[in-house]
C-alpha cells in the first residue's frame, strides 16, 4: 500500500520548520522501524517552496492504521498545529 501526503504552508518558514521538527524527532528512522513500513521519506518540490512531499510504503494498510496511532505520529500531529500544516492524503 502507497500513501501519498502534500503537506501545505504558508510559508517557506513554516516549511521548513516542520520539517526541521521531523528530522529532530528522527521520525524517518522511527517509522521505517515499525512493523509492515517499507519507506518513509519527505521530498522537498523544486517548483515551490509552501509544500513537502511524504511517499509512504505499507505492506498492509492495517500495518499504516496501526502507525498512526503511534506516540511519534502524536508529536507530528502537535507540528501540523504548530506550523499550520494542511494536508492531502492520497491511497494507491
Amino acid at each position: 500500500m502507497t500513501v501519498l501526503v502534500t503537506y501545505k504552508f504558508r510559508n517557506k518558514a513554516d516549511r521548513d520548520g516542520f520539517y526541521n521538527a521531523a528530522c529532530e524527532l528522527d521520525l524517518r528512522k522511527k517509522c521505517e522501524n515499525e512493523n509492515g513500513c517499507q519507506l518513509y521519506r519527505y521530498y522537498l518540490p523544486c517548483d515551490t517552496d509552501k509544500e513537502l512531499f511524504l511517499l509512504e510504503k505499507w505492506e498492509t494498510p492495517e500495518a499504516q492504521r496501526v502507525h498512526c496511532d503511534q506516540p511519534h505520529m502524536v508529536t507530528l500531529r502537535t507540528f501540523k498545529e504548530k506550523f499550520n500544516a494542511e494536508t492531502d492524503v492520497e491511497f494507491i
